[in-house]
């Protein structure tokens, strides 16, 4: 499991409080997403496009909160990664909305369990893209 948040201590006294349940969202680069993949590799599978350039920073998305539909988490992050016919109408909401990756892969497997690389788009620090995948629902889950 991922991190948690919230006040506890608010919790353990008997009143309202908000928790997370936050995956892990971690930046590093290419070169380190390529190590785990290819250990965790089917035979002959070739990796994925954001491993070419090793130094390039990586988003790595794990260690998901329990019961956290990741089928869907990643159907969500694709979709708002893609532009839509809309964006053009409504660019204020556009840019709020968006997610700017450049590419995702999914490098989920039997034994390695769930994880998801997402490479920022060009000119995006990664932090900003860490920061914005935080808020994707799947990814944090609050009660």
């Amino acid at each position: 499991m991922g991190q948690r948040s919230g006040d506890l201590a608010t919790l353990a006294a008997g009143r309202h409080a908000e928790l997370g349940l936050h995956a892990r969202v971690t930046v590093t680069d290419a070169a380190h997403v390529r190590d785990r993949e290819i250990k965790a590799a089917v035979p002959g599978q070739r990796p994925p496009r954001l491993t070419r350039d090793p130094g390039r920073p990586v988003i790595v998305i794990d260690k998901f909160p329990p019961y956290a539909n990741t089928d869907e988490i990643i159907r969500s992050i694709v979709d708002r990664a893609r532009g839509h016919d809309w964006h053009s109408r409504h660019p204020e909401l556009g840019a709020l909305t968006r997610l700017p990756i450049k590419d995702v892969a999914d490098l989920t497997n039997a034994r390695g369990g769930y994880w998801f690389a997402c490479l920022p788009a060009d000119g995006t620090p990664p932090e900003v893209l860490r920061d914005q995948l935080l808020k994707v629902h799947g990814v944090s889950i609050y009660t």
